[in-house]
């Protein structure tokens, strides 16, 4: 694989990336000092200052751009030169991950990335660099990732003054596994999760990168179906750092809009009445013969204990229960679909606690008034 160089400028401004697998492991970003006219250098600590990553979900893979903008804090020895300081930082994406790009600010213009030699890369880097200058050489701005080991990457910037920062985006793609629910992708960051959690936040979106009609977005158990429209950002949230590092509470299962059918699930009844979760639950392939066509399911839930729901939502297990029954509702309310002559495609399911059963219905236009009639 070949190292990508990042040059828009003639006078070699660098950054270099190459674009392997690595898997996870577990860093720290810091600052060293590049030039010293004393013996050894000096080295301290980095923050996070502003983060943003952008999701764009294809049918097997997620396009992630991830922007972050790095801080220097503390001193630097007497007789070391504190303005061309050299950011480090290790990172890891899962296995199958491929960098394919980045862009390093330089002040107000924008460097932007080409493919070079691995030697050729870290050459040129070094001698902008030139560790042994006395006095240090006139910034030039290179930037460089290499991959340092069969799971790792290695991050270089210069130069940035103590107390001041620079700013990045990397580039790269997230490849789907097979986890608990099926084909799924881990939505992760390479640098962010590399921080101490802070007040910082994280800005997230998403973006329809063509091919896929939704996903169910997984945090924390709880699934939600997002719909992607082509050309909009849909899901802005914030979350910290931590939260970036690709753990199993953030995932995203790509939908088939062919081989699946829309289920909404509408609470009247209780302390959750007016609300609804959005899901999608999968059909066999005879059902989806016999429809023809896509299907919205309408479930209905009838509580008639709202302590006993505010009793459970605390931990979250109340709502997954629900997702969990109405996916396995919505499947086998299917098959019942010829027989109920339901108009406009939309079939209803009355689930009923204090019946302790289900009942099925015709969902009319109004929503409301078929619920009560079947009530």
């Amino acid at each position: 694989m070949t190292p990508l160089h990042l040059s828009k400028r003639v006078f070699l401004n660098v950054l270099l990336m190459l674009g392997l697998v690595c898997t996870a492991a577990q860093a720290q970003v810091t600052w060293q000092t590049t030039a010293t006219t004393i013996s050894g250098y000096n080295s301290g600590s980095c923050t996070l200052l502003n983060g943003t990553v952008k999701y764009k979900v294809f049918p097997a893979y997620l396009d992630v751009e991830e922007d972050v903008e790095i801080g220097t804090s503390g001193t630097v020895t007497t007789g070391n030169d504190p303005n061309t300081l050299e950011i480090v930082a290790t990172f890891s994406l899962p296995a199958g991950a491929t960098i394919i790009g980045g862009l390093l600010w330089d002040g107000d213009r924008l460097l932007e990335g080409k493919l070079l030699d691995r030697g050729v890369a870290d050459s040129i880097y070094e001698d902008l660099v030139n560790r042994n200058s006395t006095p240090p050489p006139r910034p030039r701005d290179p930037m460089i990732i290499e991959l340092t080991g069969t799971n790792t990457y290695r991050l270089r910037v210069y130069p940035v003054a103590l107390g001041h920062s620079r700013h990045f985006r990397l580039r790269y793609q997230l490849p789907p596994k097979i986890g608990v629910d099926g084909f799924e992708i881990r939505m992760q960051a390479a640098i962010i999760p590399l921080f101490t959690p802070t007040s910082t936040t994280v800005t997230v979106s998403m973006l329809n990168g063509g091919g896929v009609d939704s996903v169910v977005y997984v945090e924390s158990g709880l699934k939600r179906v997002l719909s992607l429209p082509r050309t909009l950002f849909l899901a802005r949230s914030a979350l910290t750092a931590s939260a970036a590092a690709g753990s199993s509470a953030l995932r995203i299962l790509p939908i088939d809009p062919a081989r699946q059918v829309a289920v909404k699930t509408s609470f009247y009844d209780g302390n959750f009445a007016g609300n609804f979760l959005n899901l999608y639950a999968g059909v066999s392939e005879d059902v989806l013969k016999d429809l023809g066509q896509r299907v919205e399911v309408v479930i209905f839930w009838k509580w008639h204990n709202p302590a006993t729901w505010i009793q459970h939502t605390s931990s979250g297990e109340q709502i997954t229960s629900y997702v969990t029954t109405a996916q396995s509702q919505a499947s086998q309310i299917l098959s019942l679909y010829s027989s109920l002559g339901v108009p406009g495609n939309r079939v209803g399911l009355l689930h009923d606690n204090s019946a302790n059963e289900p009942r099925t219905f015709p969902v009319a236009a109004n929503t409301e008034a078929s619920y009560q009639q079947a009530m």
